[in-house]
């Protein structure tokens, strides 16, 4: 008997720190060791004043907002000039994606001279697509003119955020791509997203360093970003398997115990009416 008990306890014990603790930690913090940019306070309202729309700063993680606000400053002495953003809508097997780039232009105000360009990607799916998601179900390609920039190394923040309904606040599901490709003149990342939420989305940050020093900032053209998705479908059996592990199984697990407990029951009761 102490030892069916014993076993049951074991159990439920593994069932709560897999399938509960996990999920609790990645919507609270962000992992460490997952960005390179120092996260920082700030609001959105610092965003306003410097010239951010407000369209694009609607529903950003505070973490987000603290990223942006750090890239701004990874270039001593800079200030901007102004904000260029773009706006665009990915439709990949009839799953629409709404993706919006915000960079700043930044300048060193003694010389005048171009220091960059501080770059915000966010992107949002449309309210319960893609059905199926994963660790690799969402492929984000950025790109620009490497003739005129160089991306750098130390500046990239990210973070896959998602709503539970419509009326919750976006929360942070992972602070860990993938990086399937740093190159010159593009950044490719796999998006991790959380599996049945109401809205899935997410942003990443980084800096882009002129190539000239000397180059004066063009304030007329539109930022030299360009970005697509591709959607990664995991195969069918993959994902029944993995449902079944996930949401089956401990339910499995659940009525097995009940029924020992059950049948444990019963047998004591008999006992007892025979003594």
């Amino acid at each position: 008997m102490k030892r069916v008990v014993l076993c049951c306890f074991l159990i439920l014990t593994l069932l709560l720190n897999a399938f509960v603790c996990p999920a609790a930690a990645a919507d609270a913090t962000l992992e460490e060791g997952t960005t390179s940019l120092p996260v920082e306070t700030g609001s959105v309202e610092d965003l306003l004043a410097l010239g951010y729309p407000a369209d694009f700063l609607q529903g950003m993680t505070q973490q987000t907002v603290s990223a942006v606000l750090s890239s701004l400053q990874t270039v001593p002495g800079s200030e901007v000039l102004r904000i260029s953003t773009e706006k665009g809508i990915c439709s990949v097997n009839q799953n629409d994606m709404q993706m919006q780039s915000a960079a700043a232009v930044m300048a060193d105000p003694q010389t005048g001279y171009l220091t960059g360009l501080a770059v915000c990607v966010r992107w949002q799916w449309a309210p319960g697509k893609p059905f199926f998601r994963g660790e690799d179900a969402n492929l984000l390609h950025v790109s620009w003119a490497r003739e005129d920039y160089l991306y750098d190394q130390d500046s990239f923040y990210f973070i896959s955020a998602y709503r539970p309904n419509d009326a919750s606040p976006w929360l942070c599901h992972s602070a860990s791509p993938v990086l399937a490709d740093i190159s010159h003149g593009s950044l490719s990342a796999q998006t991790p997203m959380k599996t049945f939420a109401r809205q899935v989305g997410g942003a990443m940050v980084f800096y882009l360093l002129p190539t000239d020093a000397e180059r004066e900032p063009d304030l007329d053209s539109p930022a030299p970003l360009y970005y697509v998705n591709y959607e990664n479908r995991p195969e069918p059996l993959r994902m029944i398997l993995l449902f079944a592990l996930r949401f089956l199984l401990p339910i499995v697990i659940i009525v097995v115990l009940v029924l020992m407990i059950r049948a444990i029951v019963k047998r004591r009761r008999k006992r007892k009416q025979t003594a």
